[in-house]
C-alpha cells in the first residue's frame, strides 16, 4: 500500500513596480447644495481635461499604449444634505452646509508625469490627495505567476522526495493531487494621505505647493503556494 505524503510548495520573485495609481478627492461645502454641486462639477471638469490630455486615444478608441496614463475613471458626484437638530433655530439652519464630492483615480505608466500632475493639481482648490499605490502590469503578473507555479511545484516535489527517502519509499513517487493555495496579486502597499493639496493659508495666485511625496517605484513581491498530495512506495 502506498504511503501518502502531503506537502506544500512555495516560490517568490520580486519586481520593480511598473504602474502607479493616483486617487484624488474633490470636495466642497456650501450652504447651497446647488453651489456645492456646481463647484465640484467645475473642478471635476478641470481634472478630466488634464487626464484626457495624458490619455490620448488610438484609432480604435482605446487609450494608446504609449500614453502616460493607462486608465482613469471618476466616481459619480454625491451631495450630502445638512443635518438639522430638533432645537435648531432658523439662524443655525441657514449656516448648515451641504457637502458635494467625487473621486478620481488614474493609473500612470510614466512616473515623471505623475509627479508633474501632483504639482499641477496642488494649485487646484478643493482637491485632496487620497493615496498613491504601486502595481505591476498584467503581462508581468501573468508571466511571473506562470514561472512561479513551476517553481512552487518543483519545491513541493523536493520536499516529497525528502520525505519519501527518509521513510524508505524509494521505488516510486507520484503526485496525485495539486491545488493553488495562495497567490499574491502583484500590488504594493498604497500610501494614504487624505490631506488638502493646497497649503493651508496659501495666498491665492501663489506658486503651488506640492505635497512632500517620494515617488519612487516600490519593489513588489509576487508569490505562489501550492498544496500537493503524493503517493510513494
Amino acid at each position: 500500500m502506498p504511503t501518502t505524503i502531503r506537502v506544500s510548495g512555495q516560490a517568490q520573485t520580486t519586481h520593480k513596480a511598473e504602474l502607479a495609481t493616483l486617487k484624488l478627492q474633490i470636495r466642497y461645502e456650501h450652504v447651497s447644495k446647488e453651489e456645492a454641486s456646481a463647484q465640484v462639477r467645475r473642478t471635476a471638469a478641470q481634472l478630466s481635461g488634464i487626464l484626457s490630455d495624458l490619455a490620448p486615444k488610438d484609432p480604435n478608441g482605446a487609450i494608446a499604449l504609449t500614453a502616460p496614463v493607462a486608465a482613469w475613471s471618476m466616481e459619480s458626484l454625491t451631495v450630502t444634505l445638512p443635518w438639522y437638530g430638533i432645537d435648531d433655530d432658523e439662524a443655525k439652519r441657514k449656516k448648515r452646509k451641504s457637502v458635494a464630492q467625487t473621486a478620481v483615480e488614474a493609473t500612470f505608466r510614466d512616473i515623471a508625469k505623475l509627479s508633474d500632475i501632483i504639482t499641477t493639481v496642488s494649485a487646484i482648490p478643493h482637491v485632496s490627495l487620497q493615496r498613491v499605490g504601486w502595481k505591476l502590469t498584467k503581462a508581468t503578473r501573468d508571466s511571473s505567476q506562470s514561472d512561479l507555479r513551476r517553481r512552487a511545484a518543483g519545491n513541493a516535489r523536493v520536499k516529497a522526495e525528502d520525505y519519501a527517502a527518509a521513510l524508505g519509499c524509494t521505488a516510486s513517487l507520484k503526485c496525485v493531487e495539486v491545488s493553488d493555495f495562495n497567490a499574491s496579486p502583484g500590488w504594493g502597499a498604497a500610501r494614504t494621505y487624505g490631506a488638502p493639496m493646497m497649503a493651508r493659508g496659501a495666498v491665492p495666485g501663489s506658486q503651488p505647493q506640492a505635497p512632500d511625496i517620494e515617488l519612487k517605484p516600490e519593489d513588489i513581491d509576487v508569490s505562489i503556494e501550492v498544496q500537493t498530495v503524493w503517493e510513494a512506495e
